[in-house]
């Protein structure tokens, strides 16, 4: 179902409508606690705001930061949660397309629909190739799809809800020139080993998963054997690393006594 509405310069713009399916707080973040869901939420939006600042994966629009399609995605993939295509209709002047949120069992999560045509007021799109208002298209449904289970993940980290490529409409900010600011230093591979053959060691390898993400903010992924856990821990920085060595290291202590 689509509305139509005029924002405040007096453009039409249009509202689809679509429905989503709401997924309980357990399916992304392993619990069913309230208490917990907001303490493993806010950790992954912390971690979030880091990568979004420092990478610049949002836009400034009448002074309000808009997270751009990579920062969705990002955030998608932190909770495991992807984004599929599932039709694309052509309209008049441009193209509709349907996107779904998925869980990796295939659970849909949320839906979203968008169109881009030659009819916008902004942007290139008058002009624009017929295979880039697709795309257009269907990057907007995609972050229209992630926003509905995980848009309170980004009002979290401090961001505003409405994904940059929404905001069209409006005219960017003018961008600032600031010195960039460098991503922390990710855990070498030499200290990947020496953690996994101590977890090894001490018979921790099916906890290692669950700690290292712990210590990350986000699921790193499989630690079930060796190769799999040192890819894993190479998404860590070298401070998380010494975190997860710590634990390691009290672990063996607690085997001691």
């Amino acid at each position: 179902m689509s509305n139509t509405d005029t924002n405040g310069n007096g453009e039409i713009v249009e509202a689809v409508v679509v429905q989503s399916q709401e997924l309980a707080p357990a399916g992304l973040f392993k619990t069913d606690d309230p208490i917990e869901v907001v303490e493993r939420a806010t950790k992954v939006a912390d971690r979030l705001k880091d990568v979004i600042s420092q990478r610049g994966l949002y836009t400034m629009i009448q002074g309000k930061p808009h997270v751009r399609i990579e920062g969705w995605q990002l955030l998608g993939m932190m909770c495991g949660v992807t984004a599929v295509c599932v039709e694309t209709v052509e309209v008049e002047g441009g193209w509709k397309a349907t996107v779904e949120a998925r869980r990796h069992d295939g659970t849909v999560i949320g839906s979203g629909s968008a169109i881009c045509t030659k009819n916008e007021k902004r942007g290139p799109w008058k002009s624009a190739d017929d295979y880039a208002r697709l795309s257009m298209a269907q990057t907007r449904a995609t972050s229209k799809a992630l926003k509905g289970p995980l848009g309170f993940v980004i009002s979290l980290a401090g961001y505003q809800t409405t994904p940059a490529e929404e905001m069209t409409f409006i005219e960017a900010d003018p961008v600032a020139e600031v010195e960039p600011v460098m991503p922390p230093d990710l855990i070498s591979a030499e200290a990947a080993t020496e953690i996994v053959t101590a977890a090894e060691g001490f018979d921790l390898l099916g906890t290692l998963q669950l700690a290292a993400s712990h210590v990350a903010g986000f699921d790193v992924g499989d630690c079930s054997t060796k190769p799999k856990a040192k890819k894993a821990l190479g998404k860590l920085s070298a401070n998380d690393g010494a975190r997860l060595s710590a634990w390691i290291s009290k672990k063996a202590d607690e085997v001691a006594v």
